[in-house]
């Protein structure tokens, strides 16, 4: 079942699928699976775009899509792209949860409910977000090609993918930081910082262009020991 927080807005979502020439949108994670906290929780989404679809300049349409799927359901959103290769940690969440929204060859089509579970505690609020952030961390590094010293400022389809998922790792952070402090104080706290003003410089701009070239090490000395450090974390409260 899709969170009624999430469900009452599938009008307005579907409209602006339609408005942005989305092929197809689907919902997974928390909201569709009861881990769903309606003060706290994000909501991820899937889009697929139809062949030959323009992005914009710096994929300004993909991310604008983004912000006004925010501005609809009242919370932080985020917007996978389908077909980009993802981690299996990634594949099996999305694999999972996946349910459809949006599909512009029969519109008003939307996957059948599923039951869920309880409310989430703190602790299982503080592992989602571990997980969340250990998933785009390994989306960072499967993006990173093998050899970085041949990628350059022109690389814009590479560029464009290492900062979403970049975004994405950083939005995670300042969500840890925000429900649960002392947890994310134990997080490898300095690059946790810097994926925070990462993904803030990347969002919003602060007069600062990062090339491919200084994305691609940037992200070289942050997201494998944030990684490791998130992990450890996991492990500890699963145990």
């Amino acid at each position: 079942m899709i969170h009624p927080a999430v469900k009452c807005h599938i009008p307005a979502i579907r409209d602006l699928c339609r408005e942005f020439g989305v092929a197809r949108l689907e919902i997974f994670g928390s909201a569709v699976t009861g881990a769903f906290d309606p003060d706290r929780s994000d909501v991820d989404f899937v889009v697929t775009y139809p062949a030959g679809y323009d992005m914009g300049p710096w994929a300004s349409r993909y991310q604008e899509l983004q912000e006004r799927l925010a501005d609809v359901v009242q919370r932080e959103v985020d917007l996978a792209l389908s077909g980009v290769p993802r981690n299996r940690f990634f594949a099996r969440e999305l694999d999972r949860t996946r349910r459809l929204v949006y599909d512009a060859d029969n519109p008003e089509t939307i996957s059948p409910d599923v039951p869920l579970s309880g409310p989430p505690n703190i602790h299982q609020r503080t592992l989602k977000l571990l997980e969340d952030i250990r998933l785009w961390c390994a989306d960072v590094i499967d993006i990173m090609p093998g050899n970085t010293a041949t990628a350059s400022r022109e690389d814009r389809l590479l560029h464009d993918a290492i900062a979403m998922a970049c975004m994405r790792v950083g939005r995670g952070c300042l969500r840890l930081v925000d429900a649960d402090r002392a947890t994310a104080s134990r997080c490898d706290p300095d690059n946790l910082s810097r994926m925070i003003q990462l993904a803030d410089d990347l969002a919003y701009g602060s007069g600062v262009e990062f090339g491919t070239d200084e994305l691609l090490r940037m992200a070289q000395t942050t997201i494998p020991s944030l990684q490791s450090s998130v992990e450890m974390l996991i492990s500890e409260l699963e145990e």
